[in-house]
């Protein structure tokens, strides 16, 4: 679909109960954080993330009428994958991040992708414990703050635990999932950024995204069984990072948002090094989590508060 086709498309996408319900959280999100931070809910970052969000909900609010998407399909159970939509592949975005805290840029982009290609559900994995970032704030406060934020978005967006309690990254966690729904026929779709388009890292030479993808293709990482699962790429556009790459895997680019989003230059302005406009790319429920913490800023209490939160163990 061409970006006239598309555009048309969202415009006769007509309503729907989930997308009404999700738009109205984004609202108040939006509302609550540019009162706490005193800026106009009407200037810029605020009126491209409500356009974008509206945008991207109204097609998919086409695809629900449609019943080309089923948000509700990921099943646990041998009963329910039976009962829901027998015979079809569920198709499912997987989404890795940080989320050290998460932005709007990274919720925009699953709405992005679930209304372009005409995906069931993203699950976003966040990660665990990373060596190469040992300043990274602990997954047991990250992960948490992540799944009250994704919970906004239900039931168009799931959270994984998969790489909570280790240092799996998203290729292998991908993998690692898909083998805890082995008797459900699901087309993965791995979202990642452009710069990540390429078999190797230049700096380090170490695999990257299309290389490790393939060997664990042809490696049956977790058991992966190509009969059920089906892998394919998906990769967000960032400045000048090229989006092709020569595999045999399924691979497609998008757009990534049309403003500047960073989870670095939040953290720098919530410890005083930046404007404080860079806020409004906080979600508010990110940003009263973080609050409540202490987190990022010159003086942290994470550690006498971090046991004030659980994270339950999911898929």
């Amino acid at each position: 679909m061409d970006w006239l086709d598309f555009h048309g498309a969202a415009q006769q996408g007509g309503s729907h109960p989930i997308t009404e319900a999700i738009m109205g959280r984004i609202e108040k999100e939006l509302l609550d954080m540019a009162r706490d931070i005193g800026i106009s809910p009407a200037t810029s970052p605020f009126s491209e993330i409500r356009a974008e969000a509206d945008f991207y909900l109204d097609l998919i609010a086409s695809h629900l009428n449609s019943g080309e998407i089923i948000p509700a399909a990921i099943a646990r159970s041998k009963e329910a994958v039976e009962k829901a939509a027998p015979g079809k592949a569920i198709r499912i975005g997987f989404y890795p991040v940080s989320a050290d805290p998460f932005h709007w840029a990274h919720l925009l982009i699953g709405l992005s992708a679930i209304a372009r290609f005409k995906l069931d559900k993203i699950m976003y994995i966040i990660s665990g414990y990373d060596a190469r970032k040992p300043e990274m704030t602990s997954p047991a406060i990250r992960h948490p703050m992540a799944r009250s934020i994704l919970n906004l978005f239900t039931p168009l967006f799931d959270y994984s635990s998969a790489a909570l309690e280790g240092s799996l990254d998203g290729e292998s966690s991908l993998f690692k999932i898909l083998s805890s729904h082995q008797t459900q026929r699901i087309s993965a779709f791995y979202i990642a950024g452009a710069d990540h388009c390429r078999r190797f890292d230049p700096g380090t030479r170490q695999p990257d995204t299309v290389q490790k993808m393939e060997d664990h293709v042809r490696g049956k990482k977790y058991g992966f069984d190509s009969t059920k699962h089906r892998i394919s790429m998906i990769f967000v556009r960032r400045g000048v990072a090229k989006c092709s790459v020569d595999t045999r895997l399924n691979v497609s680019c998008m757009p990534g948002v049309p403003f500047e989003a960073s989870s670095s230059a939040i953290r720098r302005t919530l410890a005083g090094g930046d404007k404080i406009d860079r806020l409004a790319l906080l979600p508010y429920t990110a940003y009263c989590y973080i609050m409540a913490l202490g987190l990022y800023g010159p003086e942290r209490e994470v550690e006498r508060k971090r046991g004030s939160f659980r994270t339950e163990r999911v898929a």
